[in-house]
């Protein structure tokens, strides 16, 4: 018996950047909800990390193909370093 995986997106097309991008929004929402209990800053977070991910895709790659799996433990690590910047900027100009 075959077992089929499905094809890869390429992250490096608008394409296959959308594809990565809605297979993982509703994960990295969830993870940035559960620790800062705010949609529009968790909107803004999320913004900033596929945006950076878009900027750096081409060198991004690579590694994508090789760490399919682990994009999932990339990304939760990405948000709550971004909530915890996010918090001590926020102290920072109350």
């Amino acid at each position: 018996m075959k077992i089929f995986r499905k094809k890869q997106s390429d992250i490096r097309t608008a394409e296959g950047f959308s594809e990565f991008y809605d297979a993982h929004l509703d994960y990295t929402f969830s993870v940035c909800y559960r620790h800062s209990r705010n949609k529009d800053e968790c909107k803004d977070i999320l913004s900033k990390i596929f945006s950076s991910i878009w900027e750096r895709r081409m060198s991004l790659y690579e590694d994508y193909l090789q760490h399919e799996g682990q994009w999932k433990d990339y990304l939760a690590k990405a948000v709550k370093l971004k909530i915890y910047d996010h918090l001590r900027e926020r102290e920072r100009t109350e």
